[in-house]
């Protein structure tokens, strides 16, 4: 990771206010440009994401960058906001697991509902998302998928390696442990 100008960029993808799980100093980075409203995404994080963390733990830094494609998932700008909030309070890895477990609905009532389960500050939590505070944040995320010609989702750069879709453990252990054994 190199710092520029104060914004920090990963492989090229500027994640300067994205939320991310794990040491800095991890020898694996994955960046992952995901939406809380596609299936595959979704996939993704009940399964391969857990049995990753679970295998390499402090070896791999996880940073999450908003990419809802509103052209097909309605509700995904609204829950990437909702995220926002969350991570303003230092709990979006827990959101992110409460909405993508599937427990709640994509709606104003089911971010309220997964913000009071993880122990948000609910006031603060509804000010955030009803006045959409972290719009230009979910903004520049789009921008830098865009910027990286990211089509669809879930789609990961592992320490600079394109990979996308919900692949299997299998697929991201290949690459991963390539990388650590070089």
């Amino acid at each position: 990771m190199e710092a520029t100008a104060g914004v920090n960029y990963v492989h090229g993808v500027d994640v300067s206010n994205d939320p991310t799980l794990g040491p800095a100093d991890a020898p694996i980075t994955i960046v992952e440009f995901s939406d809380f409203e596609c299936p595959f995404c979704s996939r993704f994080a009940q399964s391969t994401a857990p049995a990753l963390r679970r295998h390499y733990g402090d070896r791999i830094r996880w940073i999450f960058v908003n990419y809802p494609l509103r052209s097909i998932h309605p509700n995904a700008y609204e829950a990437a906001l909702a995220g926002e909030c969350a991570s303003e309070q230092d709990r979006f890895w827990p959101f992110y697991d409460a909405l993508f477990g599937g427990r709640y609905e994509l709606s104003s009532s089911g971010y309220s509902a997964a913000a009071r389960e993880i122990g948000l500050d609910e006031e603060r939590f509804e000010t955030c998302y009803r006045n959409a505070d972290h719009a230009a944040e979910v903004a520049l995320d789009i921008q830098e998928g865009e910027k990286f010609y990211i089509l669809g989702t879930p789609t990961f750069y592992v320490n600079g390696k394109r990979m996308e879709g919900a692949q299997r453990p299998e697929a991201f252990a290949a690459v991963i442990d390539s990388l650590l054994s070089n």
